[in-house]
């Protein structure tokens, strides 16, 4: 909080050099991924003591893996000790177990053993749909509504999707959502933030699907609690990011 409420303070200074400025918002950035990974980390524990947290099986290349993580530790020594806590239990859903031989002075090594699957997960999705298009292809010049009750991640979308969009609607509540669905027939895209104030985007969506089912639908939350996948699949999404 130091490095991003400090920093931001900073940055209002004036005859600030351009330098300066790059080297504040660096501060800033890092400042937030650290905050950010605290908090995930918090919530995962959260997820893992209330039995929330689901086991994702996919495909997954180890070398790439462990070639990020000593990447990753090499570079961001500090942590809130939360890491391992997460890596245990995980371990223990998959039906494994770890452990730690360490000697003072020289350092700690980890072990761990996990059941895996050599057959290829078959999978569907949209991004597998959209690639299987022609590459040589860019989606651009979108039409998009963006149903976000919250100011900071509008603006944070919009500005985002710039690149893309011909024109961007701005929704903030579920009603709202419905009714510029039903006057713009030709929406490419809806990103649909599920707590908004009165009708939910769960609920603007079923409407929405009664008049209009060839809009894209994505769900999209700050809340990512299990079965929130499901509930948006079910209620008429084409996908959901958490």
């Amino acid at each position: 909080m130091n490095g991003i409420l400090g920093f931001a303070g900073l940055l209002k200074e004036p005859n600030l050099t351009g330098e300066e400025q790059q080297k504040f918002i660096r501060i800033i950035e890092k400042s937030g991924k650290r905050m950010l990974t605290i908090i995930n980390d918090i919530i995962d524990i959260a997820k893992i003591e209330s039995g929330q947290m689901g086991i994702s099986i996919a495909e997954s290349d180890i070398n790439e893996q462990i070639e990020y993580i000593y990447t990753f530790f090499k570079e961001a020594y500090e942590g809130a000790g939360l890491g391992l806590s997460i890596s245990k239990a995980y371990v223990e859903m998959l039906d494994g177990k770890i452990w730690v031989t360490s000697e003072i002075e020289k350092g700690s090594t980890f072990y761990f053993t996990i059941s895996y699957n050599t057959e290829k997960q078959v999978q569907n999705s949209l991004a597998e749909v959209i690639s299987n298009e022609d590459e040589t292809s860019q989606i651009k010049n979108l039409k998009i509504l963006i149903a976000e009750d919250d100011e900071t991640s509008d603006l944070l979308i919009t500005s985002m999707l710039n690149k893309i969009s011909n024109e961007v609607l701005l929704a903030k509540t579920g009603i709202e959502t419905v009714e510029i669905c039903r006057n713009n027939p030709n929406l490419d895209l809806v990103l649909m933030d599920i707590r908004m104030p009165g009708m939910g985007g769960y609920e603007a969506t079923r409407h929405i699907r009664q008049f209009n089912k060839d809009v894209i639908i994505i769900a999209q939350t700050a809340y990512g609690l299990s079965g929130d996948r499901d509930k948006a699949i079910d209620a008429g999404c084409n996908g959901y990011i958490s």
